[in-house]
C-alpha cells in the first residue's frame, strides 16, 4: 500500500476533491519516505502496490483519509 498527500502545497476540503486530482492525473507526494511525488498514469504504467491511500489534514484542522485506488 502506498500511503500519499497532497504535492506542492496542495490542500484538499475531503475526498472527493483528492479523489478528483487523483483520477485527473495530478501529482501526489509519497506519505513516508524521500520526497518522490506519483500520479494515477505513472502507477498503473509502473505496477506499484495495489493500493493507494490519501492523507491530509483540511484547511479547517480537520483530518480525513479515503482510497485513491483499491484493488
Amino acid at each position: 500500500m502506498l500511503y500519499v498527500s497532497g504535492a506542492y502545497g496542495r490542500r484538499y476540503f475531503g475526498p472527493e476533491d483528492a479523489k478528483a486530482d487523483w483520477d485527473a492525473g495530478k501529482d501526489f507526494r509519497l506519505y513516508e519516505g524521500p520526497p518522490w511525488y506519483i500520479n494515477k498514469s505513472n502507477w498503473q504504467k509502473y505496477g506499484f502496490l495495489e493500493s493507494v491511500y490519501f492523507q491530509s489534514v483540511t484547511p479547517s484542522g480537520d483530518i480525513f483519509s479515503c482510497w485513491l485506488e483499491d484493488e
